[in-house]
């Protein structure tokens, strides 16, 4: 199989990285959404979904520290509900 060398665009490149970065700030708007959501959980089942959506959402995104907290959290969630 033959690939064909390529001189990478950088417009190519500056458009995923702006595209990016256009998806990190969807996601730090709608963090506000996901807090109401872990509030108003209506059972630990619940609250351990939102924590794991954000927990993978973040580490998506670039946000390593806030999905760690998450996956904290979902670990103190699985031991109170024990």
């Amino acid at each position: 199989m033959v690939v064909a060398k390529r001189t990478p665009d950088n417009g190519e490149e500056n458009a995923l990285a702006l595209a990016y970065v256009q998806l990190q700030q969807q996601f730090v708007a709608g963090l506000v959404r996901r807090q109401a959501e872990l509030i108003q959980a209506q059972n630990p089942s619940a609250r351990l979904a939102a924590l794991h959506r954000l927990a993978g959402a973040a580490g998506s995104f670039g946000f390593v520290a806030l999905g760690l907290l998450a996956r904290q959290a979902m670990l103190i969630e699985g031991r109170i509900q024990a």
